[in-house]
């Protein structure tokens, strides 16, 4: 049996990270930017045993957000309005560069 070691693909992930100047956001991450109004269910995004990110759903009142924080490239993460808790294909795509744009984003389509 031949040993694998994941310390390559570790490296290549982290040079991506680089390129594209993303932090990596994590469904805690996230959720702990909200307050205890919004309904927030984030999960995280792992690819066998390696987290890429987090996707889910972010709700107050009866707006609803659904985000996408696996980097796409140099346009970042993604969100967008939604109907209901399983509305993948929402509203248009909005990209935020950073964790506070995001927030910023969302809070702003969550406004009634």
């Amino acid at each position: 049996m031949h040993a694998f070691s994941l310390q390559p693909l570790a490296h290549l992930l982290s040079l991506i990270s680089s390129f594209t100047g993303l932090d990596m956001i994590l469904a805690t991450k996230l959720r702990n930017r909200f307050l205890s109004t919004h309904t927030v269910a984030l999960k995280n995004i792992s690819v066998n045993g390696d987290k890429r990110g987090c996707s889910g759903f972010i709700a107050r009142g009866d707006r609803i957000v659904y985000v996408n924080t696996e980097p796409c490239g140099s346009l970042g993460y993604m969100y967008r309005t939604a109907k209901h808790f399983k509305d993948y294909t929402g509203g248009v795509n909005q990209w935020a560069k950073d964790l506070d744009s995001l927030v910023h984003g969302i809070d702003t389509l969550l406004k009634p």
